[in-house]
């Protein structure tokens, strides 16, 4: 019997201001499903984070597939998926002054 719905965090922790590119995940045959990113607190000075889902056919040539909106302050969003190739990641892309810091969560529930 085949899997109906897989949950996977791509990305969970709490990040100084940097770049950082989560782990490459293999979702096998799921094409589609739901993100989130679940931001719970938020320091420094002017702080903004963009993440982005990236996709890949063979984990080594990515693709932005799903944007959030920018995040400056606690928030959580929700964006459907589709069409997604074999692998995903997750990249927080974060700035401000006085040392940003963001403690998140970015998740994916991948259906059949």
């Amino acid at each position: 019997m085949a899997e109906e719905n897989r949950t996977i965090t791509l990305m969970t922790g709490t990040l100084l201001g940097a770049t950082t590119t989560g782990e490459t995940v293999s979702v096998g045959s799921f094409k589609e499903g739901n993100a989130a990113i679940s931001v719970t607190a938020v320091a420094g000075t002017n702080p903004t984070a963009d993440v982005i889902i990236q996709h890949s056919a063979d984990g080594t040539v990515w693709f932005t597939h799903t944007t959030f909106a920018q995040a400056t302050a606690a928030t959580t969003e929700f964006k459907t998926m589709a069409n997604f190739m074999q692998f995903v990641r997750a990249k927080f892309t974060i700035g401000g002054t006085a040392t940003p810091t963001f403690t998140f969560s970015v998740k994916m529930t991948a259906k059949a």
